[in-house]
């Protein structure tokens, strides 16, 4: 329905008329009006015509290509056009697998009433957060300074230089109609009063990137087991994470109690650990059916998630996943492995070997309507008609009943108990019951691989693709499949060809039509997944490539004043301020990831500047962390493994790839190695080749004790 009507626009037009049409009808005030008319109705009809949107790759950005909304997308361009025109900016910021986003553009962006008003007041830009995560984290900032909340869809209301003055997130079209209109008439009439305000917010965002400099070390292994004592009372004794809803699953947090736990020989701490994975792996945020993790979950029991799947968080729980099964040996930990790996390579990798950033929440369902969970969710009816005789079983393990219930008559499948309490229960055999439940899930993927998928999110990444070459490794440490092993260097190999530029430097997606600079998240994934690749190969192009990324990042991004590194280059434009990333989240931050690959690739190369680094870049953050320990998740695992042994196994002979998996069948998280099957100059490796010996060497800041022949010799020598 049109926002004006024609017959109140012929209404209009007969008492002109009558007033003496051919006098009024040229006066400054009827053009005025009717230019306004003209405008209205042309942004009523939902043109065939796209908006500025439809040229990018991002499928986030072209899912609003059609809106009547007139989009641009962020580039100096459009900032250049907002400045000349003296228009504040909206942007709008979301992501591909966002449910909200899809909500908001349905009721609010697709409305040619609501469109009007933004096209008329703003200049609109939509920002995929996943391209442009720099602008993402200063709005971000800026939307917690002012309302102590965030998420998205991310709304920003800004000068014509992108100084923010107002944000939300979703708000119900009408209340959203309201506001534009309200800060429209504020910025175009009391301008003064939002320019105070926004001199407050940028000095605010400017103390976001402050760090000072420590000069002594104040970091203590009693002060980190304080904090993990203080953070504890925030666990969830019974379903593991934290106490609450929504629960996220938190990777970067558990893989560094993982790696306390067992340094610290803390059963305490190990138990939640394996509590919190088993509840995961058990609760509906897990795709029992095909594999792979949701994002969240909206309650405390991980029963009904909010259905996306990232990359990102598929890659970090595959890493800890198979930390925790190499440390534990508990099959489950492998079924879940096994499970999710299978359906990344599966369903995210392309055939460049590289992987894809997402699937949507939502998908159509049986009336053809996006829906999120479709895909996912079954109703009663369609368990009981597809698995015949085994339903009944099917229902008590996955609690087809009120605990299982969701909304609309769906379930979404979930486990309350393990095997083995299933198995007595119902006084089968563990693998009797586990076999015939396989039958039953492989029936369900098979009649669900009928249904319309959620939307893929295409785009390459380059930070998350690291995070998953470096998950590919651990995967193999785990299982010894070589195949994942020879899919880790080929995707690496398909980062070097595929997302850097003719100067070698990464950039941050692949994509032919824009060419986004890495920022330093993608240094620092990608130099962490090449010195894995060389811990476990031995093959020194990978080592060279990592030190080559982080001289890049020491000479483009690093800050000598504060010893810490901005997010985005010296030569990349900066919003408001460069940014210095170190909080972790549910991805550990730039900084912490950097300063871990500089802790190891000083193990891996005796050089102490290297060293120097990292310890001045922990040293900076600790008295945060130990006092935030939840924000700070990896950096305490640095300081960790600062303050208590770090070794080196050195592996040097013709059989030291084989010596290399039998020390890592266990997961030793203050192990670095470096193996060589021949002679090597490198000073880790120099005058210690013996012909027809592999030997062991047990180093400690480079400091090398006595060889050994056997890993048992070396372990011995370790613990005690």
């Amino acid at each position: 329905m049109l926002p004006i009507s024609f017959k109140c626009f012929i209404s209009i037009l007969n008492l002109v008329f009558l007033k003496n049409l051919v006098k009024v009808l040229f006066t400054k005030s009827i053009q005025v009006i009717l230019k306004l008319i003209i405008l209205k109705v042309q942004t009523s009809i939902k043109m065939a015509t796209p908006n500025k949107l439809i040229h990018e790759e991002s499928p986030y950005l072209k899912q609003h290509a059609y809106n009547p909304v007139d989009w641009h997308p962020w580039s100096n361009e459009t900032l250049e056009l907002a400045k000349e025109l003296q228009k504040p900016l909206l942007i709008s910021i979301g992501y591909a697998a966002c449910h909200w986003c899809h909500v908001m553009e349905k009721e609010t962006f697709e409305d040619t009433d609501t469109a009007y008003y933004m096209n008329k007041n703003f200049i609109n830009v939509k920002v995929d957060r996943e391209e442009h995560p720099d602008v993402d984290r200063v709005y971000m900032n800026a939307l917690k300074l002012m309302t102590n909340s965030g998420g998205w869809p991310l709304n920003i209301f800004a000068m014509p230089d992108g100084t923010p003055f107002h944000g939300c997130t979703y708000l119900p079209n009408e209340t959203w109609k309201s506001n534009i209109q309200k800060l429209a008439d504020i910025y175009y009439n009391e301008k003064e009063k939002i320019q105070l305000y926004t001199g407050q917010i940028l000095n605010a965002l400017r103390l976001f990137d402050l760090t000072e400099k420590v000069e002594t070390s104040c970091i203590d292994i009693r002060l980190i087991r304080m904090a993990n004592k203080e953070w504890s009372k925030k666990w969830d004794s019974e379903m593991g994470g934290t106490k609450g809803a929504p629960k996220f699953m938190m990777p970067s947090e558990l893989n560094y109690l993982l790696n306390f736990a067992i340094l610290e020989k803390n059963d305490e701490i190990k138990t939640h650990v394996f509590n919190t994975l088993t509840k995961i792996a058990q609760g509906g945020i897990f795709d029992v059916v095909a594999g792979g993790f949701s994002r969240y979950s909206v309650d405390e029991k991980w029963h009904v998630p909010h259905f996306e799947k990232m990359l990102y968080d598929n890659a970090q729980l595959l890493s800890l996943y198979s930390k925790a099964y190499r440390h534990s040996k508990n099959d489950y930990f492998k079924t879940i492995i096994d499970k999710t790996v299978h359906y990344l390579l599966k369903d995210f990798k392309n055939e460049q070997h590289l992987f894809y950033a997402s699937y949507d929440a939502d998908s159509l369902n049986n009336e053809k309507t996006q829906e999120e969970g479709a895909y996912y969710c079954w109703t009663k009816n369609e368990l009981i008609e597809l698995l015949g005789n085994e339903f009944p079983l099917f229902q008590e393990v996955f609690n087809i009943n009120a605990a299982g219930y969701w909304e609309d008559d769906k379930y979404v499948l979930f486990r309350t108990k393990t095997w083995e309490e299933l198995a007595t229960s119902l006084h089968l055999e563990k693998n009797d019951l586990e076999k015939r439940i396989q039958i039953c899930l492989t029936i369900l993927e098979s009649e669900r691989s009928n249904r319309p998928k959620p939307a893929l999110d295409h785009k390459i990444i380059t930070s998350w693709n690291g995070l998953m070459i470096s998950a590919l490794v651990e995967t193999y440490l785990a299982l010894q499949y070589d195949q994942l092993l020879d899919l880790a260097i080929l995707s690496a190999n398909s980062v070097l060809k595929h997302l850097t530029s003719s100067e070698n430097k990464l950039y941050h997606t692949l994509n032919y039509s824009k060419k986004i600079p890495g920022y330093l998240e993608d240094y620092a994934a990608i130099i962490d997944a090449f010195l894995k690749l060389y811990e476990v190969t031995g093959d020194f192009k990978w080592l060279n490539e990592a030190k080559f990324l982080v001289n890049i990042c020491l000479d483009e991004f690093y800050e000598e004043e504060t010893g810490m590194f901005y997010f985005t280059s010296k030569n990349q434009p900066a919003i408001i301020s460069r940014g210095v990333e170190r909080t972790d989240d549910v991805i550990p931050s730039s900084n912490s990831m950097m300063a871990q690959n500089l802790f190891k690739l000083a193990s891996l190369t005796s050089s102490e500047i290297y060293r120097k680094y990292a310890l001045t870049m922990t040293i900076n953050i600790f008295s945060d962390a130990r006092t935030h320990p939840q924000m700070y998740s990896n950096w305490l695992d640095l300081s960790l493994k600062t303050d208590s042994d770090t070794y080196e196994i050195v592996i040097i002979g013709k059989n030291a790839k084989d010596v290399y998996l039998q020390f890592t069948e266990n997961y030793y998280p203050n192990h670095v190695y470096a193996l060589s099957t021949s002679p090597s100059d490198s000073l880790i490796f120099k005058n210690r080749f013996q012909e027809g010996k592999t030997l062991i060497y047990v180093c400690k800041n480079n400091v090398c004790q006595l060889p050994h022949e056997t890993v048992a010799e070396a372990l011995n020598e370790i613990n005690n």
